[in-house]
């Protein structure tokens, strides 16, 4: 069922059992598997920080630990590795990311040695811009739209001021840094935000004792990842609701399904 809301946001509900059965549902069929479990060969992974495929169809592997890219085809057969773990212009330190430019070029996103690193589809360096910060996310997120702007997560910090001239503290705010086709900052976008249920717990032995806010177990958290359409999608992880905004921050379109909480039982709280 669609309604569209009275600014103009679409929002589609629907049942908590799908019209699809076995015989229509959508299904996930491998084509191609790279990987093996012990060796040395290129196809032996420690973590995947990455991947992409470019327009040919070759799938680029960023391997975390050795800090190097590989290629291969699409039939799985080894291409090329280029890069490698240092702090010299064909290196990396720390890289998390990778997309591709409308060029056809492929950005690196390198937090450690805080710059992007440009390669050509050969595996061949050709420039590198620096990065506005070094700040680590577990899981890299950004990429380019469909207009060819770049877009890196990172954070901004703030000052809270009670009164004028005093500072009562700072923040720090995960944005959507947009970047040029030159790494220079050209805007910042703000991300989803959401305030987890916590409550005051204690830790420690002996004299050392410390109180800390620990979250609330089986409540949500948020989700959310840039889409290269042009959105931020987010959703919160005990809802079933994604919420599809532009990057001016406008709701166009909520998904939703209809569903039952499962209560949680005292053996749950026990445990």
């Amino acid at each position: 069922m669609l309604d569209t809301l009275p600014l103009g946001a679409v929002v589609v509900r629907n049942p908590a059992i799908g019209l699809w059965d076995s015989s229509t549902a959508w299904r996930i069929e491998e084509v191609t598997r790279i990987g093996q479990i012990e060796g040395d060969r290129a196809d032996v992974f420690a973590r995947i920080a990455s991947l992409v495929v470019d327009r040919l169809g070759r799938i680029y592997v960023l391997e975390s630990q050795a800090q190097e890219i590989r290629v291969f085809e699409p039939d799985g057969r080894h291409v090329r590795t280029f890069g490698r773990k240092g702090g010299g212009p064909r290196e990396f330190l720390d890289a998390r990311g990778m997309a591709w430019d409308a060029e056809g070029r492929l950005w690196v996103v390198d937090l450690r040695n805080a710059r992007y690193s440009i390669w050509d589809t050969a595996g061949a360096f050709l420039t590198s811009y620096r990065r506005p910060e070094t700040s680590a996310y577990r899981n890299w997120i950004g990429g380019f739209d469909s207009t060819g702007r770049f877009y890196d997560v990172g954070t901004v910090f703030e000052r809270a001021v009670s009164e004028p001239g005093r500072t009562m503290g700072s923040g720090a705010r995960t944005v959507l840094f947009e970047v040029d086709r030159d790494g220079a900052v050209t805007d910042t976008v703000s991300v989803p935000t959401y305030e987890m249920q916590t409550f005051e717990g204690t830790f420690g032995t002996g004299r050392s004792i410390s109180r800390v806010n620990i979250r609330v177990p089986f409540t949500g958290q948020l989700q959310w990842d840039f889409d290269p359409r042009g959105y931020i999608v987010s959703a919160i992880t005990d809802t079933y609701r994604v919420v599809f905004q532009t990057l001016a921050g406008d709701t166009i379109r909520l998904v939703e399904r209809a569903y039952t909480p499962v209560p949680v039982t005292q053996e749950d709280r026990d445990r």
